[in-house]
């Protein structure tokens, strides 16, 4: 018991039949499917180029201090004058960087 099948056709046939296809649509159904092509392929390629730059981004990490109860208030003090100090040189450095570059940039 054989099943029929169509006949074998070769690719000149194919490519003719493909091109009267195309050749009899009209133009509002040509603009319909470049839009309907083009609007899915950039949403891909929006989320393609969202996950790339999402990936690069580096996380912060953000580093919390565990005092005792008991501290007195000049452990306090001295402490916050330790981050000030390293903070006022944190920006004193950064200041010199930029001074620099703009140095090596003729401003």
């Amino acid at each position: 018991m054989s099943i029929p099948l169509p006949p074998v056709s070769g690719p000149r046939a194919l490519w003719q039949d493909l091109r009267l296809f195309l050749s009899s649509r009209s133009r509002y159904q040509w603009i319909g499917a470049v839009a309907a092509v083009v609007m899915p392929a950039a949403i891909l390629v929006m989320f393609y180029l969202d996950g790339q730059h999402s990936s690069l981004s580096k996380q912060k990490v953000i580093y919390v201090e565990s005092w005792p109860e008991n501290r007195s208030s000049e452990e306090i003090k001295a402490a916050q004058k330790a981050r000030q100090e390293r903070r006022r040189a944190e920006a004193l450095e950064k200041q010199r960087q930029y001074k620099e570059l703009g140095r090596r940039l003729g401003m």
